[in-house]
């Protein structure tokens, strides 16, 4: 997350802001689980933003049924393709991150 990234305060706020990341702007009773579960991959790969890195519960999402976003929709695939590209940025990221930590170290070596 970047510098400017604010952390929900409520759990309102986290439902609202978690839509947008997962692209289903309403939480429906036909749809709730699927808004959890899309969370809860989000939490997996080291991106919540609930309390300790964490999204918020079934139960959170159950009680915010009939919530409404702006949030853009994300279909099943284009879903998929979005995680497919976080886990690829998230990945390079370390990766750029491991190099310039050895070449620091091969650099501090070679002194």
């Amino acid at each position: 997350m970047t510098e400017q990234f604010k952390y929900p305060e409520t759990i309102e706020e986290c439902l609202v802001l978690q839509a947008h990341f997962i692209g289903i702007p309403k939480i429906t009773k036909k749809n709730y689980l699927e808004f959890y579960r899309r969370g809860k991959i989000l939490q997996i790969i080291g991106v919540g933003f609930w309390k300790n890195g964490s999204m918020p519960t079934l139960d959170d999402v159950e009680q915010h049924i009939d919530l409404e976003t702006d949030a853009m929709k994300l279909d099943p695939k284009q879903w998929m393709y979005a995680i497919e590209k976080l886990l690829k940025d998230l990945t390079n990221a370390l990766q750029e991150k491991e190099q310039s930590i050895s070449v620091e170290s091969s650099v501090l070596h070679d002194v």
